[in-house]
């Protein structure tokens, strides 16, 4: 398996890109759209920084092009502490 090398910096700077667009999330269809990058590497990442504890999977609302119906689809975000 090959390594893939991401930082969190372009990965935040896409959500701060996005964040007033719809809801607080982006899909994996709107992560492959900012970063430029193919599904599988968007998925990977975000997997692995979803096990560091530095983004996490959460559902937002987003209304179908083909049927207008409005659904839950997942989304990512990065976790936000309080220090």
């Amino acid at each position: 398996m090959s390594r893939i090398e991401i930082t969190e910096a372009e990965l935040a700077a896409a959500y701060d890109e996005a964040i007033g667009a719809e809801d607080a999330g982006l899909t994996t269809v709107d992560l492959v759209e900012l970063t430029g990058w193919g599904k599988g590497k968007v998925l990977v990442t975000m997997k692995k920084l979803i096990g560091a504890g530095q983004w996490e999977s959460v559902f937002v609302r987003r209304t179908s092009i083909l049927t207008g119906i409005t659904r839950p689809v997942v989304a990512y975000r990065p976790v936000v502490t309080s220090d």
